[in-house]
């Protein structure tokens, strides 16, 4: 394996797979076979802008549409979050392409922030041809997973800064304290607001340079979002990059402002803002209003509003976690009932396997889990995210001298079956997308160890008795739930099956019909006939989308299929090997048609013909993994939820920090 220093820099393609689709992904929704198509054939290298072009304005004339889902997020509430249209990911590249280290020397001003971006070059490669990067040892799947594509520094997680020196000092250095944010704050970003950062009034703004770097973020983000001015699309770590540019221009404000006041940040206060969190560390208690006040002032430039609601201050030392302290004294409790001390040599297997039956240890963990739910009940999801964490830790079996035991002694099928109840029996209180991928990474420790056909027969028995969570849960949060369901063979039941047949036909989302499609077609044989369904949908999108592209009263822009949101129908079911021939044969002949509408030879319609290119040569599966491979499944979701890497110089196995 060499290693070029010529060439020790990322494949900048790879923020495709890292930065441009949320966390909160189905595992049958990919990136990799676009990706590999634009590396493979140079796609990017043709259609770039050249040299000469450089000084002209970015090409702002494309518009898309992203494909947006509901999920649970920490704070009980629905969150939109956005997956990102191939068209404005190719124009997202062709941005950074052009103003990458501008906006990355703007963050190396002074701010408040805690979660900054640089450039990440401490890479492995495996080789270099033709200036297309690949990676050492690391399938293009786990990249997908992998994480950021810039470094984040200080500190990647919230959770680090908590845990840090710097956090405890100033809980020391300072008397008082206010932690506050901002109300829906990448809904309430104004994209136009990137330019009042340099311009004094909205008239100034308006006769800025289009080829401004700020001035083309505004034009970016509101053609990623379907043309909405208000707000910008959430999920996506690229939309955190940007949103820095303007939380970063209200830190230098607030420490300008403040410093005018007679107030010296680092003497008088410090103030630490983790994306749109911030934290008030202040000597005297007459300051914190003055800094609240001044931050709100501020924000409010930017359209940008504080979270009053939300807001706490006080005296310090501050309990921030009240919590932490009851889940501390359960996961004790939880250790001690049902696991044997790695120091224990007499044993070599980790669960006491007799405490596990319900009238003795479970049933008083379930009461003892229940009071730790009450005792905070808006920290539920964090609450079954930590236990999950603690419990998959302790299933590793390593001890610091690395030995290894098993998890099970003899593993009946009722000892795997109560473990399973009290692990279902916390995911009920919060079936979040994060805690189901941490349930399903505990249950791929459990299979390894007793195998598929034990694995599958608890899981069912499982499943049906814990299906009310499934009656009561939001698609995009047990997405992957379903699909391990479908690989064990397993139904949900009948009352689950309505409830989500109800659910989809509610919010018309292909993405959520294609995790459906496959478990009525694997599992119930097609009894909820959603191949029909489905089909008499693509072809009433297909009805409407070829008389847009026949009607010759419209333009190039009238025309712009990739700026209507059904466009994803054809985006996720076109090849779908268990739809009819005919239906995809109809999708083909659509491509094809809008295909031969593109005459000019401005970049964003060569990235439209590309993306028309990808899906009618392109001989494997777009987006969509049709073929459901178990044991590629499990290794993803435990790749990303655990073991997640950012491909660093040192690949060092990193248990999960609860």
């Amino acid at each position: 394996m060499n290693k070029s220093k010529k060439h020790d820099k990322r494949n900048q393609l790879d923020i495709i797979l890292t930065d441009l689709q949320p966390n909160e992904v189905p595992q049958i929704y990919t990136l990799k076979n676009f990706y590999n198509y634009l590396v493979t054939n140079k796609v990017m290298k043709r259609i770039s802008r050249d040299k000469n072009e450089y000084e002209k304005n970015f090409d702002s004339s494309w518009h898309a549409a992203p494909l947006k889902i509901f999920v649970l997020k920490d704070n009980n509430e629905y969150r939109e979050i956005s997956f990102i249209n191939p068209l404005s990911m190719m124009e997202v590249y062709l941005y950074l392409e052009r103003y990458e280290k501008i906006i990355l020397n703007f963050f190396k001003k002074d701010s408040f922030s805690i979660r900054t971006h640089r450039k990440r070059n401490n890479l492995l490669f495996k080789k270099v041809d033709n200036n297309i990067v690949e990676y050492a040892d690391q399938a293009i799947l786990q990249k997908e997973s992998a994480g950021n594509y810039y470094d984040i520094f200080p500190y990647q997680q919230l959770d680090h800064f908590y845990k840090s020196d710097e956090w405890h000092d100033l809980n020391r250095k300072y008397k008082f304290f206010a932690k506050l944010d901002y109300s829906k704050c990448f809904d309430s970003i104004y994209t136009h607001t990137f330019n009042w950062i340099i311009a004094s009034n909205v008239q100034e703004a308006k006769r800025l340079d289009e080829g401004h770097f700020l001035s083309a973020i505004d034009k970016l983000l509101q053609n990623m979002n379907m043309s909405i001015t208000n707000g910008i699309v959430v999920g996506p770590e690229f939309s955190r990059f940007l949103s820095e540019i303007i939380f970063q221009s209200i830190d230098r404000n607030v420490m300008y402002n403040l410093n005018c006041q007679g107030l010296q940040n680092g003497i008088d206060y410090e103030i630490k803002r983790y994306v749109d969190d911030f934290f008030i560390f202040v000597k005297k208690e007459e300051n914190v209003d003055k800094i609240i006040n001044e931050i709100a002032k501020s924000s409010n430039k930017f359209k940008l509003k504080l979270n009053y609601e939300k807001e706490e201050k006080g005296k310090l030392p501050h309990i921030w976690s009240g919590w932490i302290n009851e889940i501390s004294f359960f996961k004790n409790a939880l250790e001690e009932s049902i696991f044997y001390p790695y120091s224990d040599e007499t044993h070599t297997y980790l669960l006491k396997e007799s405490n596990l039956i319900p009238q003795k240890s479970v049933s008083k963990l379930k009461d003892m889990f229940q009071s730790v739910i009450i005792s905070d009940e808006k920290m539920n999801v964090k609450i079954v995210s930590y236990c999950f964490s603690f419990i998959y830790n302790k299933l590793l079996n390593y001890t610091s001298n690395k030995i290894k035991k098993s998890i099970f002694n003899r593993a009946s099928e009722k000892t795997v079956y109560y473990l399973y109840d009290l692990l279902f029996y916390f995911y009920s209180f919060a079936p979040t997308y994060r805690n189901t991928d941490k349930l399903i990474s505990i249950i791929y420790i459990i299979e390894n160890e007793i195998g598929y056909s034990k694995n599958r027969s608890v899981l069912y028995e499982i499943i049906q008795r814990y299906s009310f969570i499934l009656q009561n849960s939001n698609l995009a949060d047990v997405s992957n739930l379903l699909l391990l369901m479908i690989m064990y063979d397993i139904d949900m039941g009948s009352n689950s099956e309505k409830y989500f047949l109800c659910e989809i036909q509610k919010e018309m989302n292909p993405l959520h019909y294609a995790i459906l499609f496959l478990y009525d077609y694997f599992i119930c044989k097609e009894k909820l006939g959603l191949k029909q369904e489905i089909e008499n949908l693509i072809q009433s999108k297909l009805n409407i989308f070829n008389n847009i592209v026949d009607n010759d009263a419209l333009d190039s822009q009238g025309k712009n299929i990739f700026l209507n949101k059904d466009i994803w129908w054809i985006f996720i079911f076109y090849k779908c090997k268990y739809l009819s021939q005919d239906i995809n044969k109809n999708m083909e002949d659509f491509i094809m048609k809008y295909m031969s509408t593109i005459s000019s030879n401005k970049q964003s319609e060569q990235s439209k013909l590309e993306i028309c290119k990808f899906f009618l040569e392109y001989n494997d599966e777009k987006f969509i993994n049709w073929k459901l491979n178990k044991k590629m499944f499990f290794k993803n979701i435990k790749f990303k939820t655990f073991d997640r890497t950012i491909f660093n110089n040192k690949q060092e196995y990193e248990i999960f920090d609860y």
